[in-house]
């Protein structure tokens, strides 16, 4: 008799048919990133670009992360400070999230 496997009040067949279900609400939530991950992310888009392209790796990031920023409930200095890249920097971290809406990535 295979035995079934609880997960938050729902009792599934399998591994398989519990990892599905972790998927699929992983997704749903769409995994906020935290402030920490977001500085981390800043820090190495800006230091790992070629030289005098690390402004346009800054606006880049504001778009790449923009729902993320928008979400996060510090400002765009806190997060040029915490990735050490200088608070001066939160204009070009705005201006990526506004761009964000009329670009997308390659």
């Amino acid at each position: 008799m295979n035995k079934k496997i609880c997960y938050h009040d729902k009792y599934y067949n399998d591994c398989e048919q519990l990892h599905i279900f972790q998927f699929r609400r992983c997704v749903k939530e769409k995994l906020k990133m935290t402030k920490q991950d977001l500085a981390s992310e800043l820090n190495k888009m800006y230091n790992n670009t070629p030289k005098g392209d690390s402004t346009a790796m800054i606006r880049l990031f504001g778009i790449k992360y923009s729902d993320d920023l928008k979400n996060c409930t510090c400002s765009m200095s806190e997060i040029a400070e915490l990735a050490e890249i200088g608070v001066d920097y939160h204009a070009k971290i705005s201006k990526g999230i506004r761009l964000a809406k009329y670009v997308r990535m390659k």
